[in-house]
């Protein structure tokens, strides 16, 4: 038995959240319960029918402003201990790592020693570990 897949056009999105409601079939209705967009604002309401294409910027939007994507947040010696111990660090260079379990998609918590104080930031997991610093030493000086 063959089966054929239909090619992702539409999805369902609400903004601002982090990731879709459900992905549009070609007859405009939701994946898994088979409703039209009116349906779907009973329980999202402001959703969207937005191009595949385009909702990936616009979760990645969202998850920047969710989490604070690039701002330092000072914490104590004791919270960057615990973070360098609870999982293992990942891309440890110096006084920088990040913690090995994502928060959501790629971004992770990332921890440095900068200005004679502990910083926390949130930031993509492949972020250069000078960005890090650059965040945290402009956090310090303020």
């Amino acid at each position: 038995m063959t089966t054929k897949t239909q090619p992702i056009e539409f999805c369902f999105y609400q903004p601002g959240e982090c990731s879709i409601v459900d992905i549009a079939r070609l007859d405009g209705r939701s994946w898994i319960l088979g409703e039209t967009l009116e349906q779907v604002r009973l329980r999202y309401p402001g959703a969207e029918m937005v191009p595949w294409s385009e909702v990936n910027a616009k979760i990645e939007a969202a998850r920047e402003a969710t989490y604070h994507v690039g701002e330092a947040t000072e914490i104590t010696a004791d919270q960057y201990n615990y973070a360098l111990n609870v999982l293992p660090p990942m891309r440890w260079q110096g006084s920088i790592f990040a913690v090995s379990e994502m928060i959501c998609g790629r971004i992770a918590s990332w921890y440095c020693k900068a200005g004679g104080k502990y910083w926390e930031v949130n930031h993509y997991i492949d972020t250069d570990h000078d960005e890090i610093n650059r965040v945290c030493q402009a956090a310090a000086a303020k």
